[in-house]
């Protein structure tokens, strides 16, 4: 008779992700529209809607070649040949929502950049 002295690992502990983990940079979309793909993203951070906006300026005039192609009250568009983003601030509850959105789906283009200017926002 055959015998080993080989034991299965022990199973991987799984631990819950922590709750900035779920709620950073959640996804509110993709939905469609006739135009296409949307993507929209929100988060919340302890930043000022005016701080936020001035992140998002300099992030993406910096980094990814678009440029501001209309300015509003805590909103900027930028649009470039990797696509178009919006970004939205306002306060709600005590802190300022952040609201994205791209004209493309997930990959190196606009929603990319627009995820990785997310994540430089401190989240609550």
């Amino acid at each position: 008779m055959f015998t080993s002295n080989f034991q299965f690992p022990s199973s991987p502990v799984l631990t819950p992700p922590r709750e900035e983990e779920i709620f950073a940079a959640a996804p509110t979309g993709p939905t469609t529209n006739d135009d296409g793909t949307t993507m929209k993203f929100e988060v919340s951070t302890h930043l000022s809607p005016e701080e936020v906006i001035e992140k998002a300026e300099a992030y993406y005039t910096e980094r990814t070649g678009l440029e501001v192609s209309e300015r509003g009250d805590n909103r900027l568009e930028f649009s470039g040949p990797i696509g178009n983003a919006v970004i939205k601030a306002h306060r709600s509850h005590g802190h300022t929502v952040v609201h994205a959105e791209t004209d493309r789906g997930v990959g190196l283009d606009v929603t990319d950049q627009t995820l990785r200017f997310l994540y430089t926002i401190p989240h609550i």
